[in-house]
């Protein structure tokens, strides 16, 4: 038994970067059971609760919050509860991306935020596009469970799916009032109950496939990019004038820009911002001089990022830029771009 004080160490949080696209959750629990997900776990008491009351059970909690991740993550380890894991990351990123077709049970989403404003609804959870993602990630007969005390959310999520003849309702007009009697209350159950406030579940089973899969939008690759240059230039010098680059193409966005050059002229730093359908990176790339007349732009690995069809654009667009600039020429291009 671990004494008071001493750290916990047997995380259930998953890097998901170290994932592969799709994943293979049989290995990841290290047995091959029911795998239900729960998105937006807040401080993980559903997902507690739940877990506890299935044991038989894998549970995938999804959650943005890093704090919520944390106190999730310390209250599962004090528990010794083996059959949860964690993820800090977009819920369209990871059922899109890290789920492989036909392998989720169920699905639970507990009072997400429903995003009032109409210029938000692509943030909201159960849009047209993540049903359309859950079509193809349940298996057939796996359900979708939603509680929320937000009444136009519930409208939005009944409509949604209702465009999918895919999915069933358990219920008539889509929903009920209340939380079913065996259902684990959140904290905002618990809180709204108090207040006398109305709650909505809605539950939807998926009783045959669609016709056309959901493909992950996202491009990965394992390689590292980099680009090999040959000839004379000053760094200094050739970025002196630089202005951003950016570049929108593909369902990609890159955004070149600032650089920083070392005093010598032999080494820079390129900050970029890249973005690939819903994930926004943040990315170094490092421009070296590795002989006198041999140069190395490359992806830098602060940051831990995942290489996307952006991220390699990024350094192929970085090189290109210095040859423009000085008499260079690029003589080996590893980005796999054409």
């Amino acid at each position: 038994m671990r004494k008071a004080g001493q750290p916990l160490t047997n995380s259930r949080i998953l890097n998901w970067k170290e994932l592969s696209f799709p994943t293979e959750w049989s290995e990841v629990f290290g047995r091959s059971c029911p795998l239900d997900v729960e998105i937006g776990f807040g401080d993980g008491r559903f997902l507690f609760q739940i877990a506890l009351a299935y044991p038989d059970r894998n549970f995938l909690g999804i959650e943005l919050a890093w704090q919520f991740v944390r106190k999730a993550d310390r209250k599962l380890q004090e528990a010794a509860i083996e059959n949860v894991r964690l993820l800090q990351l977009d819920a369209f990123i990871a059922l899109a991306c890290l789920f492989p077709d036909d392998s989720i049970d169920r699905i639970y989403s507990n009072f997400p935020d429903p995003w009032p404003k109409s210029r938000h609804e692509k943030r909201r959870l159960f849009n047209r596009e993540f049903v359309e993602i859950l079509c193809s990630k349940l298996k057939i007969g796996g359900k979708v469970y939603i509680a929320t005390d937000n009444a136009d959310f519930r409208n939005f999520v009944i409509e949604n799916f209702s465009q999918f003849d895919e999915f069933v309702s358990a219920f008539e007009n889509g929903f009920r009032e209340g939380l079913p009697q065996s259902y684990p209350l959140t904290k905002y159950a618990e809180k709204w109950l108090k207040l006398n406030r109305k709650l909505y579940f809605l539950e939807f089973e998926l009783k045959r496939k669609p016709s056309k899969r959901f493909v992950c939008p996202i491009e990965r690759s394992k390689t590292m990019p980099h680009v090999f240059l040959k000839g004379e230039v000053d760094l200094l010098k050739a970025f002196s004038d630089f202005q951003t680059i950016e570049q929108k193409a593909d369902g990609i966005v890159v955004k070149l820009g600032p650089i920083f050059v070392r005093p010598d002229g032999r080494e820079a730093l390129v900050e970029a911002h890249t973005v690939d359908w819903r994930l926004t990176q943040r990315i170094f790339i490092r421009i070296k001089r590795k002989s006198e007349d041999t140069w190395l732009v490359k992806l830098d690995h602060i940051g831990h990022p995942v290489v996307t069809k952006s991220v390699k654009t990024a350094v192929k667009l970085i090189a290109q830029a210095i040859a423009s600039k000085a008499d260079i020429e690029i003589t080996s291009d590893r980005t796999g771009l054409e």
